[in-house]
């Protein structure tokens, strides 16, 4: 889940907006003609889309799309009723790291946590799961 927080930064500004800003216009411009190495790390602030909007994105492009893939995937984080916090990819491929001698991991637990790590079967554990996918809904309307 840590991996999609990123599309919750994402917003879309109409070509109306942009023109009843004037200074914001301006500055844009500047930022991408003086800055194009930081003008690049936002998606989309040069190129229009459908209708003429700009997409503003922390993810660059290509990042964006692979997120978007990724997420779209039934075998990854989509499911019938919402987004998985573990992507499904992680039941058969479960994330391993050693560091000083320790082992440390992530792997898919369907449903509830196998460990009392992060509350096992709690509602405190489960009440964020309603906010990220109304939040990840929205940034995909956007």
């Amino acid at each position: 889940m840590v991996g999609l927080i990123p599309l919750f930064a994402i917003d879309t500004m109409e070509p109306e907006m942009i023109e009843k800003l004037p200074g914001f216009r301006r500055r844009m411009e500047w930022f991408m003609k003086h800055r194009p190495d930081l003008a690049t790390n936002v998606a989309s602030l040069s190129r229009e889309g459908i209708d003429d909007r700009r997409l503003l994105s922390v993810l660059v492009r290509s990042r964006l799309e692979r997120v978007l893939h990724r997420l779209s995937m039934r075998t990854s984080f989509f499911r019938r009723t919402g987004f998985r916090s573990v992507s499904r990819f992680h039941a058969d491929h479960p994330f391993r790291l050693t560091m000083d001698g320790h082992e440390y991991g992530v792997q898919y637990e369907p449903a509830e946590s196998q460990t009392g790590l992060f509350g096992g079967n709690c509602e405190l554990a489960r009440s964020g799961v309603f906010p990220v996918n109304y939040l990840l809904i929205e940034a995909l309307q956007r």
